[in-house]
């Protein structure tokens, strides 16, 4: 799972990721961690079992090598109605742009099939609607529910619980141990790797964001990659209504 954050990000798409300096320390009279992980649990759990559900997800991916630098960005869509049922439709678009150009790329789901154009031409694929749902997913973290309170236990200290406005903001930062640990790992040398979720008053993971940073050397140049993602979910609770594209042109695959 660790891997897949970060390579997920690396590849992603800069939006401010801010830490604010109190997130750093725990507030007197503030609840035990255990009632606080039990709040986070729960809302990821709420969220996650929507099934109706609109997320927007904004990523920026800066990359500088030889005094040059590049930003790439990814908007996505991503909304689904009666999700996990036999009647689920869902939708997903994607827009990168880079070096000025811009790429649209769509995927859906209806009647038992997923639509796209993973190999690179318009194909559709019989598919049961979890399925369909995991191949689309891609960054949103929260739809993991609750169990990602214990992945991110494994690698991460007990997160900070600030307050922002009305929500309650939980951030998770890797600390000098783990960079070291990640950076053994790969090849890149990672200095922040650091994730906010933020918990509305009715209960839900309304937001969640991620910062990655890593250095390294392609050929003899060195570089650096600052990832930054920024994943809201709009109106939580409510019905979803989805236009979907048409289905012409889609040859089967299976």
């Amino acid at each position: 799972m660790r891997k897949q954050w970060l390579r997920a990000g690396a590849l992603a798409v800069c939006l401010a990721f801010s830490v604010p300096a109190a997130a750093y320390a725990q507030e007197e009279g503030q609840a035990s961690w255990e009632e606080q992980e039990a709040g986070l649990r729960a809302a990821m759990d709420r969220t996650a079992g929507l099934t109706s559900f609109d997320w927007s997800g904004d990523v920026s991916a800066r990359y500088s090598i030889r005094g040059l630098t590049m930003t790439v960005g990814q908007q996505t869509r991503f909304q689904a109605s009666q999700a996990g049922t036999a009647d689920m439709t869902a939708l997903r678009r994607d827009v990168v742009s880079a070096l000025g150009a811009e790429e649209e790329t769509v995927s859906f789901y209806t009647g038992g099939c997923y639509y796209g154009e993973d190999y690179g031409f318009p194909m559709k694929n019989q598919m049961d609607p979890d399925t369909a749902l995991s191949a689309m997913n891609g960054f949103f973290l929260t739809r993991m529910g609750g169990g990602l309170c214990d992945v991110l236990a494994a690698d991460f200290s007990a997160p900070a619980v600030t307050e922002e406005g009305e929500y309650a903001v939980y951030t998770y930062v890797a600390d000098a141990g783990l960079l070291a640990e990640l950076s053994a790992e790969e090849e890149e040398q990672y200095s922040v790797f650091a994730l906010q979720f933020y918990v509305s008053p009715d209960g839900y993971v309304s937001r969640e964001k991620m910062e990655v940073r890593f250095s390294g050397t392609e050929g003899d140049q060195p570089y650096e990659l600052i990832t930054y993602i920024d994943n809201r979910i709009n109106s939580p609770g409510e019905e979803v209504s989805i236009s979907l594209p048409s289905t012409d042109g889609y040859r089967e695959w299976n």
